[in-house]
């Protein structure tokens, strides 16, 4: 079964490639326009905005249109330090329209673990989609996204960037027949970001 059943956003799990050290920059986060938007967290999807600063990747929103670049792996202050006291009211949490950075894993080849919305059919391994946005844990400073399930898709496009590349190894394999459905709603699934913003070809297609 699922270590846990609450949305969490992205967690790093495996690399295509084999590789254990993550690849990431840190960015700016402005206070205002898209890229002070929505509060950012560990877990939570960013695309590359101008001004070189990032903006949270909103499902099905307006910065749909914009591939992502990767996940947060920390947020820190305007001054680049990290929330540590901030707890026990407050985990790490980068609040809407307040400037600060993040930390982003921007390897296109890393792995995660995220939490479905809906019970995982067999079908949907392989296919594209995209994530629904849920409610933040501020106290435990914890990304709300899960992968949305209905609406799986063969082609992948700006606005459906993550591929499905099988369930989590932490559950109950009962996806062995097509068209099965799993003992379990809300399974663990591992996705990479199939439409990534930096292996877009220069006129943003996918290829």
């Amino acid at each position: 079964m699922p270590s846990t059943n609450n949305a969490r956003g992205f967690v790093e799990y495996r690399h295509l490639a084999g590789h254990t050290t993550p690849l990431t920059r840190r960015y700016r986060v402005k206070a205002d326009a898209i890229s002070g938007t929505n509060s950012k967290l560990k877990g939570d999807p960013v695309t590359l905005v101008s001004g070189h600063t990032v903006a949270r990747y909103n499902a099905g929103g307006s910065a749909a249109s914009i591939a992502p670049i990767g996940i947060i792996r920390a947020v820190y202050n305007s001054d680049g330090r990290p929330f540590t006291h901030n707890a026990p009211s407050s985990g790490p949490i980068l609040p809407a329209s307040t400037a600060g950075w993040v930390e982003v894993n921007i390897d296109p080849f890393q792995t995660y673990l995220i939490n479905a919305d809906a019970t995982v059919v067999s079908t949907l391994v392989g296919q594209f989609t995209d994530i629904t946005a849920n409610t933040i844990s501020t106290a435990a400073g914890r990304s709300g996204f899960s992968l949305r399930v209905a609406g799986g898709v063969n082609t992948a496009t700006n606005a459906l960037p993550f591929q499905v590349i099988s369930v989590s190894d932490f559950e109950r394999d009962t996806l062995t027949s097509d068209g099965l459905v799993g003992g379990e709603a809300n399974q663990d699934v591992e996705v990479r970001i199939a439409v990534h913003g930096f292996t877009l070809s220069i006129d943003n297609k996918v290829r």
